[in-house]
Order: C-alpha cells, then structure tokens, then sequence
C-alpha cells in the first residue's frame, strides 16, 4: 500500500503543485502510511469488530517504517550531484539491502534481548528495552540497513513474549512514547505557517480529497479476499489516519527543497485524516454509518424511479 500511494499521490502532487517528479513523490511517501498510535486510540469504540481493528493496526505497523525509509531515499538522490540521473536500480537495492539488514538485525536482537528479560530487576527492565532499541536502532544503521525497521521488528517479537515486569515495561514505554508524539506534533504545529492564498488553500484541500479517495480504491482490489461486512469494509476503506512519521518527515523535507507548502501541506493531510478517521470509526461503534447506507439506497432507488418514470412515458406516447 506504501509503494502505491507513494507513486499515485506523488503524480497527483506533481499536477496539483506543479513539482519535480522527485519532490513530488517525497510528499507522496510522507504520507503514504498510516499511523498505530492514532489507529490504537479507536479500540474501545471498536471492540465489535476487533478483526478489522487488528488489521489497520497490522498494516500500520508495517507501513509506518517504510513511510520513513522510502522518503530517505528521495532525499538521498536530492542531495546527490546536480544532474545526476536517476537510476532505479541502485535505489532499489538499497531499498531492500535497508528492509533485509532492518528485519533481520531486528529479528536477532529481538530475540537475543527476549532472553535475559526474565533475569532483569524490575527496577532495569524499562531501561534496558529502551536502551536496546536505542542500540538496534544505531547498530541496524551503521551496517547500512533500517533502524526505524529493525526497532519495530525487535519491539514486536519483545511485545509479544511473556516475561516479568512487563506491564512496568508497558507503562515505562507509554509515557515516553506520548512524550515523544507530543514534542513532535508540538515542533510541527510551530513550523507550520498556513498561506491564505485562496488558490494554494484551494489546491491543499483537493490534495487531501484525493488522498482520502485513492484508499478505497486501493482496498477494494488489495483487500477483496478479506472477509467483512459493510461496517468493517467502511474501517478498512475509511480509517487511514496521518500522524508521526509525516510529521517526523515533513520538517525535514521542507528544509531539504527549501518549499513551505510541504509543512502546510502534511499539517491538512494529518488534520483531516485524523479527523475523517475519528468520525467513521464513531459513526460505525453507534451503527450509524448503516443508517446513512439505507438512506443512500433509498435516495438511488428514488432517482432511479424518476429517471425510469419519464422514460415509461415516452414508450407509451410513441
């Protein structure tokens, strides 16, 4: 799904802004993923269809990396030599030499690390796992692979293994975690300095709308073997909210074109996906969304009727 959006918005910014190809797929892979953490907040509204909850959470797990790493490589070939070409080849090889070195480096560690937890003081636990994922992060790079990937990897399989202290470990990584989200939404929000230029607020706005239209798209033929009803289709098409890693990613990338709309247009995308994401995720928990689809049925058969109706009339005068 990263790799999808990535290309289709970047062309979509490329028309709209009027880009580079290069620019304009760096804001498509900013945004191209999902983020857990806004995802994890709609669990209590949605404990009737945890499935497609476990789902969003999985594929947000996934992609947010790769919403980091795929920009990188954007910004890599940006700073390259002026006019130097752009060779598919060596970016794609690098792409993979990053996830292949980030998995298997966070596989390893995760695993040794799953080992001596049990030994641990409980006192040392939440220090220990935020130091090592300090560690995997720094190691996964120096040998050329994903930090980010091999941090989320290690995480996984550390958050999935039973052993002592685990909830003071969870609560440790919690506050530290919203401490971190904070400051970066914070560092956004001060960096962020809305143009009122009708036409640019014009072209944000259409931006967003078809960030939010090629998604159903998308999991209407990637998703098509799924099995849910129309409530868990309407999550699964509707709730993609924007957070972290775009807003981790467009302050870098405003500095690295030297373009302003980047942070304003990542801040619309953010605002109104979390927002979009937080009323279909209401309106399904209240079963309202199937009341919307009956009225939507009702209206179609309605003009269907009346287009039919004339159409009648025509025949029996003839």
């Amino acid at each position: 799904m990263v790799i999808l959006n990535t290309i289709v918005l970047g062309i979509i910014a490329k028309f709209i802004f009027s880009l580079g190809t290069v620019p304009a797929l760096l804001i498509g892979a900013i945004i191209s993923g999902t983020d857990i953490s806004v995802v994890v907040t709609f669990e209590d509204v949605l404990k009737k269809h945890a499935n497609i909850l476990t789902t969003l959470k999985m594929e947000s797990i996934i992609n947010s990396p790769l919403s980091v790493l795929i920009p990188f490589l954007f910004l890599d070939f940006l700073r390259s030599a002026p006019g130097a070409v752009l060779e598919p080849g060596i970016y794609i090889s690098k792409f993979w030499l990053m996830i292949v070195a980030g998995v298997g480096g966070g596989l390893v560690i995760g695993l040794a690390v799953t080992k001596i937890l049990d030994r641990m003081l409980k006192e040392y636990t939440p220090l220990l796992i935020f130091s090592l994922a300090l560690l995997t992060y720094g190691l996964v790079e120096a040998v050329g692979g994903s930090g980010m990937l091999a941090a989320a990897v290690s995480g996984c399989i550390i958050g999935n293994t039973a052993f002592a202290h685990k909830k003071a470990a969870k609560e440790f990584h919690s506050e530290i975690s919203d401490m971190l989200r904070i400051t970066i939404y914070t560092l956004l929000g001060a960096q962020v300095f809305l143009d009122l230029n009708p036409m640019l607020i014009l072209a944000e706005i259409l931006f967003v709308l078809f960030v939010f239209a090629v998604r159903p798209i998308f999991v209407t033929f990637l998703a098509r073997d799924i099995e849910a009803d129309y409530e868990g289709t309407t999550l699964l098409k509707w709730v993609a909210p924007r957070g972290i890693s775009a807003a981790a990613m467009a302050p870098i990338a405003a500095v690295a074109l030297a373009d302003q709309r980047i942070m304003n247009v990542v801040f619309m995308v953010i605002f109104f996906s979390v927002l979009f994401s937080t009323i279909t995720a209401s309106l399904v928990s209240t079963e309202k969304i199937l009341v919307i689809r009956d009225k939507m049925i009702h209206i179609r058969s309605m003009l269907k009727e009346r287009i039919e109706k004339p159409e009648e009339g025509e025949d029996e005068i003839q």
